[in-house]
């Protein structure tokens, strides 16, 4: 019943990311430019609207991920709430792939704290789990969408919405980097990608001529890097429009919610079960919930492999009994692309003892899992998983079926192959696989306020 898709949604960030350096230059200054001003018109930057937050200097190569995200989250947390909240690199690091943990994704040996590349969606599950008191709401993300459905508009809304979109590009041997016209740029259009940034504005009309003859149209973003105030313009760059990017996510936090629970310690996985997949899990909790959290969007392209959609997602969560046969609440929800997501209740559901949360996503044929557990995730960490049985279903052809159970992953493989729904051969390794294991916990998050 596993069907992994980090090494279509991860594999460019982690196969890169590792290997960025530092490029030398002890050259400052302000963004202001000496032959180019930025007009109001097709022109946004967070650093004009006053919201900056600290230029950090990563030191080695491959925490890039993390000090993005920092930045990314802290600003979102400015902007969106007007509290100056520090987040340190440091403990996004730890929170997204400590040592300690005993579930999820985790480093191998302390000496890989100071150059772990966690990449922004690992952290999207960190903050998800809540940071000192804010939880992640929003993470609208690219980093499954294919590139021609991510378009300029998007990424410039998001900016302005959330205050800045992680990004992937190639930092060690661009074609352009360096001063021209006053303005620190960025260029390159090759296939190599290995550091993550935070875009944190635009001016459609920033000049060609600013990347020395290398591109034909205007444009650039306003980029934060990580390499300290010495490097580009005090720790900024500009970065053509035309270069190789790949957008990762966006992060917004709220302070409302106390308390996450829930079985998944990420979402490696899928879950393929038909038109509107609907999976539950039941807890044992008291409180007052205030929002139910998971990832929507995901679909199978026509090449097999697992896609983010960037065309408007629905869901519908139950606040159920804990037999699963009464609906004690229920909320629809709508986003306008793929991503994880709180559907934040109109009403607070008060529980005390068991209970059960349900989603189910329309328009949908998967339901995102926490994976299967593996070993050698990189070179400097793994992933742990488990499923226990009584805690998570799925409702298939009228009925319950145990997610921990094999038999559950037997009956509805061997169905999907009788429909014409299951990718794979029945024949296939991965179809053999899939019938003796059972699937791993849905990825569910339950908020409370």
């Amino acid at each position: 019943m596993k069907r992994l898709f980090a090494s279509v949604l991860l594999l460019s960030f982690l196969t890169g990311v590792a290997s960025c350096k530092k490029q030398a230059d002890p050259s400052q200054a302000d963004l202001s430019g000496i032959f180019y001003s930025h007009g109001e018109d097709g022109y946004f930057s967070m650093l004009d609207e006053g919201y900056t937050v600290p230029v950090r200097d990563q030191g080695p190569p491959g925490a890039c991920g993390a000090y993005a995200s920092a930045s990314a989250i802290q600003r979102n947390i400015l902007y969106t709430s007007g509290v100056d909240f520090d987040v340190d690199p440091a403990d996004v690091i730890i929170d997204s792939c400590g040592i300690d943990k005993t579930e999820g994704l985790r480093l191998t040996s302390e000496n890989y704290y100071e150059t772990a590349y966690s990449g922004p969606v690992d952290i999207e599950w960190a903050m998800a789990d809540g940071y000192d008191g804010y939880t992640l709401i929003a993470a609208p993300t690219y980093y499954g969408m294919p590139n021609e459905e991510i378009s300029l508009e998007m990424i410039q809304d998001a900016v302005r919405t959330y205050g800045g979109v992680t990004a992937i590009m190639q930092i060690s041997t661009p074609k352009v980097n360096g001063w021209h016209n006053g303005y620190y740029t960025v260029y390159d259009n090759g296939t190599s990608i290995n550091h993550v940034v935070n875009i944190i504005g635009y001016d459609d009309h920033f000049p060609a001529d600013c990347f020395d003859g290398q591109v034909s149209s205007d444009g650039a973003w306003l980029v934060q890097n990580s390499f300290g105030e010495s490097w580009g313009n005090s720790g900024y760059f500009w970065l053509s429009y035309e270069s190789n990017i790949r957008f990762v996510d966006t992060f917004s936090l709220s302070n409302r919610y106390s308390e996450v629970i829930s079985y998944a310690s990420g979402a490696e996985g899928s879950l393929i079960a038909g038109e509107d997949t609907t999976v539950g899990c039941i807890y044992d909790h008291s409180g007052s919930i205030g929002g139910v959290g998971t990832y929507l969007g995901w679909y199978q392209n026509e090449d097999g492999h697992m896609s983010i959609s960037s065309e408007e997602v629905s869901v519908t969560v139950e606040v159920r009994t804990a037999d699963l046969s009464e609906v004690l609440y229920s909320q629809d929800a709508a986003f306008d692309m793929g991503g994880y997501y709180v559907v934040e209740f109109d009403t607070p559901v008060e529980v005390d003892g068991e209970f059960a949360v349900v989603v189910t996503y329309h328009n949908s044929n998967f339901a995102p899992l926490e994976g299967a557990s593996n070993s050698a995730y990189n070179t400097q960490m793994e992933y742990i998983t488990s499923c226990e049985p009584g805690n998570s279903f799925i409702y298939y052809d009228d009925q319950w079926l145990d997610l921990a159970d094999p038999a559950t992953s037997e009956y509805m493989v061997t169905r999907l192959i009788e429909e014409g729904i299951w990718p794979e051969a029945s024949d296939a390794p991965e179809t053999i696989q899939a019938m003796s294991e059972p699937a791993t916990d849905p990825y569910i998050n339950v908020l409370f306020v």
